[in-house]
C-alpha cells in the first residue's frame, strides 16, 4: 500500500516512473477541478479513480445560458464530454471515471448521500489515499466535497 509520504516522494522524483495508483482517488466537486488541481500528474498515475461529485450544471441555468445551452442537462452533458476528453489525454479510461451526478451548487444539501456513495466507492475500489479540495471557505461545493471526503474517511 502506498502511503501519502511515499506518494509525494514518487511525484517529485526527477527519475519519475509510472505510479501504481489503483488505491488512489481524486475526488472533486466539478468536471475540470481534477485538471486544474492535478492534471499534470494524472498521466503518471495508472489505475487512479476520478470521482466527480456534481455534473457541473447548476439548476438556475445562468451558467448554461451564458455558454449557449438551453438546459441544465445539455450543459451537464457537455461538461461530462469535456471531462472524458481531458481524462483520455491522461489515458484514464471511462471505467475509472465515476460521476455522482449531483447538480452543481447542491453538494452541501446532499452531504449524507455523497458520503454514503463515497464510502461504497472507496470500499469497492480499496481506496487508501484521496486527493481532494481543501476546506478554504471558497466555493461551497469544494468545501462540501472536502467535508464529505473527511466524513467518508472517518467512517
Amino acid at each position: 500500500m502506498l502511503r501519502s509520504t511515499e506518494f509525494l516522494e514518487a511525484l517529485r522524483s526527477p527519475a519519475r516512473a509510472m505510479i501504481n495508483a489503483r488505491q488512489i482517488a481524486v475526488v472533486t466537486a466539478h468536471p475540470d477541478d481534477e485538471t486544474i488541481g492535478c492534471g499534470a500528474q494524472l498521466p503518471w498515475l495508472t489505475g487512479i479513480t476520478i470521482i466527480t461529485v456534481t455534473n457541473g450544471a447548476p439548476r438556475d441555468l445562468i451558467d448554461a445560458h451564458a455558454r449557449g445551452f438551453a438546459s441544465a442537462q445539455d450543459y451537464a452533458n457537455a461538461r461530462r464530454t469535456e471531462l472524458r476528453k481531458a481524462l483520455s489525454i491522461a489515458d484514464i479510461p471511462d471505467h475509472d471515471n465515476i460521476g455522482l451526478d449531483l447538480p452543481d451548487q447542491e453538494v452541501a444539501a446532499n452531504l449524507s448521500a455523497s458520503t454514503r456513495a463515497l464510502c461504497e466507492i472507496f470500499a469497492t475500489r480499496q481506496t487508501r489515499l484521496v486527493l481532494t479540495h481543501a476546506i478554504e471557505g471558497g466555493h461551497p461545493d469544494h468545501d462540501a466535497v472536502a467535508l464529505a471526503v473527511r466524513a467518508t474517511v472517518a467512517l
